[in-house]
């Protein structure tokens, strides 16, 4: 049977385990967020800076919270 389905049997239940992101991810995110915020304010789109404003707090704070010592 080529297109066949496999089983483990007995595998024990493993919970996959929870995602967290590198540093250099949180900050990669963070320069495409300044961006967006410059563009935004250059363009007087204060709802979008706003946002994303609000979106740059939450990145540091979980940089924070995931990386205690920086």
């Amino acid at each position: 049977m080529p297109f066949a389905a496999f089983t483990q049997v007995n595998a024990p239940s493993q919970k996959p385990e929870a995602y967290i992101p590198h540093l250099g991810d949180i900050m990669e995110t963070m320069q495409l967020r300044h961006f967006k915020l410059w563009f935004s304010g250059r363009l007087g789109n204060w709802e979008l800076a706003e946002y994303e404003l609000g979106q740059m707090r939450a990145s540091f704070q979980d940089a924070l919270t995931l990386y205690p010592g920086i």
